[in-house]
């Protein structure tokens, strides 16, 4: 286990606007070191301000930056117990 650092652990994901990433947390709210990824995907703003996103593109970079925080986990020694989402500031 990742010295310094208390179960339970967390694993925070955020789809934002422009990329998906995915984190481990500790129980005070520290971040585990080497547990993010984040990948990025282009936007289309359409001509009356709005932005469309490719929804199979967000779920597989999603599934990916999971994939990779669980892999960290694994590497860590580190038993997830917790998720937390947020998905997009303004939804």
């Amino acid at each position: 286990m990742t010295t310094g650092l208390e179960a339970p652990f967390v694993l925070a994901i955020d789809m934002g606007t422009s990329s998906t990433r995915a984190l481990l947390f500790d129980r005070l709210g520290r971040a585990v070191p080497d547990s993010e990824t984040q990948l990025p995907y282009d936007v289309l703003a359409t001509t009356d301000g709005g932005v469309e996103l490719d929804p199979a593109l967000v779920l597989q970079r999603t599934e990916a930056c999971v994939d990779g925080a669980l892999a960290a986990a694994r590497r860590a020694g580190i038993t997830v117990s917790l998720v937390a989402v947020s998905c997009f500031w303004h939804s």
